[in-house]
């Protein structure tokens, strides 16, 4: 029977209480703006190919700022780097409500916002990521907040994008852009009240360059089979599978005939899917079967994916849109909780990096692709070619499990999760 203790365990640890405290409020703030955002695009321009612009300048500085995020938060103060980013995220979204509450706001300035944005949680994902471990106190703890991480998220992503659709509607888009820029002030306490031990700068013979450190962390990844895998299942589930939100408000309104209220709704439903999977991962004890977790969430998702905007019903959407919110974070998590146990310290940041990359980095090509698919082709083809692609790479990660089981298995004894006489 599941303990309410065990499954949120890491608040044992007062930083990281404080931690989970501020990114929810955050985060919340964080989804009421990218409703807003992508509702009054498309309200103004009617363009799927300009979501998937957006979507892709939100997201594309990932692959070319992360890798070096990464190396930054193997070297220096993870904290002071979270300061920078989230006080460049707040005045980010003053500058969009600002735009758009004065009635100044356009295409361009959007598009040139978004590709700002990207490049601040380019540095943001991997500096966080990697930053979640000093905060728990208790390293038996560390899965279960990241669990929590993923339940936070989830959480925000179910309340924000129904609280935002209620925005609109009442206060506009201006009105969530700024409640957003008003929600970092949160985090911004919440990091200032943690207490963390001084840091250390570790020794560095001949100070390496970026570059140099950062081959490094790639050899690392590609020769840890299990994280190897686990970076490619993740890459293509962001490049064809993660890109279906940017064609929700097309689904809403052509094939739901719905408002920016029932785009709120479906958003939100991804949410409570999504956050039923996170709790369901924090009240894991351990990391031992997210191995086949993984492999049958990914299948699962994939089916559902390509058959999903084929639904005409709204309450069978609402559903289907859950089981994938729910089958999606249970893979993305239980991909995140293996990569984080296995990994070196010295270099999780580079590791978190390109975790950041496979996760966020080619989320803006396949943006841009169902964009273009959705323009020539309709959206239902579009969605269905990303699920197909989706099973197809789960099928490949399917066929190498037993191959991460016997590198992993070592891994887990010399970490102390399995005895070494166990059974396999």
């Amino acid at each position: 029977m599941v303990k309410i203790s065990d499954t949120f365990r890491a608040f044992s640890s007062k930083n990281y209480r404080l931690f989970f405290a501020g990114q929810s409020i955050s985060l919340i703030g964080t989804w009421m703006q990218q409703v807003a955002l992508s509702w009054y695009v498309y309200r103004l321009t009617g363009s799927s190919l300009l979501l998937g612009t957006i979507a892709f300048l939100s997201q594309i500085p990932s692959i070319a700022v992360s890798p070096f995020a990464g190396v930054i938060a193997d070297r220096i103060n993870r904290r002071h780097l979270l300061y920078a980013t989230q006080l460049a995220s707040m005045v980010q979204a003053l500058i969009l409500a600002v735009l758009v509450i004065s009635g100044h706001g356009s295409v361009e300035a959007f598009l040139i916002l978004s590709f700002i944005m990207g490049v601040i949680n380019s540095v943001d994902a991997p500096v966080r990521q990697s930053f979640v471990v000093q905060l728990v106190d208790n390293k038996k703890n560390l899965s279960n907040a990241i669990a929590l991480n993923s339940a936070m998220f989830n959480l925000a992503r179910m309340i924000g994008p129904s609280v935002g659709g209620f925005m609109i509607i009442f206060a506009g888009e201006g009105g969530c852009f700024l409640i957003n820029g008003l929600s970092y002030i949160a985090v911004l306490i919440a990091l200032y009240c943690m207490t963390m031990p001084r840091h250390q700068k570790a020794e560095r013979v001949g100070e390496p360059g970026f570059l140099h450190d950062f081959k490094m962390g790639l050899a690392y990844a590609y020769k840890t089979v299990p994280i190897r895998y686990l970076l490619i299942l993740l890459a293509v589930t962001s490049f064809m599978g993660i890109s279906y939100m940017t064609l929700m408000p097309v689904y809403v309104k052509k094939i739901l005939n719905g408002d920016a209220h029932i785009y709120g709704i479906l958003t939100g439903c991804g949410g409570a899917g999504a956050l039923a999977g996170a709790l369901y991962l924090a009240s894991r004890k351990d990391v031992r079967g997210l191995l086949r977790i993984t492999a049958v969430t990914s299948i699962m998702m994939s089916i559902i994916l390509s058959a999903f905007t084929f639904i005409q019903s709204l309450l069978v959407a609402a559903i289907a849109i859950s089981c994938i919110g729910f089958c999606m974070i249970l893979m993305m998590g239980a991909c995140n909780t293996i990569i984080q146990t296995v990994v070196n310290e010295e270099m999780r940041g580079r590791v978190m990096s390109l975790y950041t990359i496979a996760f966020m980095g080619f989320t803006p090509f396949g943006s841009l692709l169902m964009g273009w698919i959705s323009d020539y082709a309709g959206p239902q083809n579009a969605v269905m070619a990303g699920g197909i692609c989706c099973l197809a790479a789960s099928l490949f990660f399917v066929f190498r499990i037993k191959t991460i089981r016997a590198h992993i298995r070592p891994m887990y004894i010399r970490l102390g999760i399995i005895p070494v006489n166990e059974e396999r």
